[in-house]
């Protein structure tokens, strides 16, 4: 790693924790092998990090969910809530209306009937 990059928000903590975010998605292609789930893991740490210092963090809250949707795709009740306050701190936020809906929709194919 060079010097830490701060994100948008000044944040070294949201760089480190989106980058991991980036990894977990690359794995998403070739599955990620055993490392895969550590890195799932430490993106999930990271990203609960940021939030504990920046409560209202919508993107983070939204990426958040989305792991926590692929890493437990039976449980969707705490990521729909955190994507519901992503878009309550930031109506706008692409990652949260996004996030939402594929949460909304793994929720329903996991679901039966």
């Amino acid at each position: 790693g060079g010097r830490a990059s701060l994100g948008r928000d000044g944040s070294p903590m949201w760089a480190t924790a989106s980058y991991f975010y980036a990894k977990c998605l690359a794995d998403e292609g070739t599955g990620g092998g055993p490392e895969g789930a550590g890195r799932t893991a430490a993106a999930i740490d990271a990203l609960q990090r940021v939030l504990e210092h920046h409560p209202r963090h919508g993107a983070a809250k939204a990426l958040l969910a989305l792991l926590l949707v692929r890493t437990f795709p039976l449980s969707v009740g705490e990521p729909l809530e955190l994507l519901r306050g992503a878009l309550a701190d930031d109506p706008l936020s692409p990652g949260a209306m996004m996030g939402l809906l594929r949460v909304e929709a793994s929720a329903g194919a996991s679901v039966p009937g």
